[in-house]
């Protein structure tokens, strides 16, 4: 089986010969290089997969994951605005940058119409 994985910003396909988590997270060290480290699997929405539900998870949607490995410690998901961008520059971040420019919402006019009373 192929799979689509993230680690470290850097994807790659990875072929494992069983659909198994521990066969896929053995596979995963190999082929980015990672030594001795915790690592959490996660799908595409962020969600951590625990190997007890791995299995199932790929069984309803085998075909359009694109899995994501992360380190434990840095407690890193695609959905967690603390993640470093230099560690995942794929993560999502929910900070904006006000100096980007005048807000299109249009501003409130409810006080204007009070002081024309």
């Amino acid at each position: 089986i192929l799979f689509t994985v993230i680690y470290g910003g850097r994807e790659k396909l990875i072929k494992v010969d069983g659909a198994d988590y521990t066969s896929l997270m053995t596979q995963v060290k190999k082929k980015f290089s990672i030594s001795e480290k915790d690592l959490m699997l996660q799908d595409d929405t962020g969600v951590k997969v625990d190997e007890d539900v791995f299995t199932d998870l790929l069984e309803e949607r085998s075909h359009d994951i694109l899995w994501r490995v992360v380190d434990k410690d840095s407690e890193c998901s695609v959905l967690n605005s603390s993640c470093s961008s230099q560690t995942d520059p794929l993560a999502v971040s929910s900070e904006t940058d006000d100096s980007a420019g005048p807000s299109s919402k249009r501003p409130r006019l409810d006080g204007l119409f009070e002081a024309k009373r």
